[in-house]
């Protein structure tokens, strides 16, 4: 691996290593039902998950965050527990494979 790869390589490591706490960050803004921020919070979920090539993840996050601006935000907490349940996860595989 050359030096920027390897740079990747651990950038996607810490950010891999960060999803939990992301995952409960979405739980405590959904549990207080602050719809602004936790559009916010899949907003940078979305951008951070496809630049780090997690596609499922950055999909899921565009669709919470298009269902927390609807006048009716019905089904914004089945999908933020399912992009919980995703986040939980992917950090689960780098810690087995640390493991």
């Amino acid at each position: 691996m050359t030096a920027i790869e390897d740079r990747l390589a651990a950038a996607r490591e810490r950010y891999l290593a960060s999803l939990t706490q992301k995952a409960d960050r979405l739980v405590a803004e959904l549990e207080r039902g602050d719809l602004t921020e936790l559009r916010t919070l899949v907003h940078r979920l979305a951008g951070s998950a496809a630049l780090h090539q997690l596609d499922a993840i950055a999909e899921h996050a565009r669709a919470a965050e298009a269902l927390c601006v609807e006048p009716e935000p019905s089904g914004v907490a089945s999908t933020i527990t399912d992009l919980v349940a995703m986040l939980q996860a992917a950090h689960a595989e780098v810690e087995h494979s640390h493991g």
